[in-house]
């Protein structure tokens, strides 16, 4: 049988528990917008009325709200290698850096870092082994009109 002063001492720790998990939440919202890359600051400018389709459109509005306010720490897949027939997977990293790669045989192959959208997007898949032909990551995400793009797999929050 638990006693009264430990029963009360487990309430109020929890109740400072509390206090804390509710300070740090307040922090979060006033917390100012990730300060971003010039070059990303201008794409999403650019792509917020010269985007080639609602999914590249859906695309750029997301990303700029993740870069601006979604830090993580555990990586935020975008896309995933059993999404497309070229087996390349995009990982967000931090706000504003990216992994860009292929799993070969279950494994990862020419992973490559990037440390903007506007470098990950301009990034030639051909010089990085993983398309046959000479084409930009936007130029092959157009092409495949964004399928596959995952906005909600943020590893910090599975």
């Amino acid at each position: 049988m638990v006693s009264v002063s430990k029963y009360q001492d487990l309430v109020r720790r929890q109740c400072i528990f509390l206090d804390i998990f509710k300070l740090i939440l307040e922090m979060e919202i006033k917390q100012k917008s990730h300060v971003m890359w010039p070059q990303d600051i201008a794409l999403f400018n650019t792509m917020a009325t010269e985007f080639s389709s609602e999914n590249e459109k859906e695309f750029f509005a997301k990303m700029k709200q993740k870069q601006e306010y979604e830090y993580t720490c555990a990586g935020d897949l975008v896309l995933s290698e059993l999404s497309n027939d070229l087996h390349i997977y995009i990982v967000r990293i931090d706000y504003d850096e990216y992994l860009l790669g292929k799993v070969e045989d279950g494994k990862k192959r020419n992973e490559t870092h990037f440390q903007s959208l506007y470098n990950l997007l301009n990034a030639d898949l051909k010089s990085l082994s993983l398309h046959d032909d000479e084409i930009t990551l936007q130029a092959w995400l157009r092409e495949i009109d964004y399928k596959g793009v995952e906005y909600e797999h943020n590893y910090d929050y599975i």
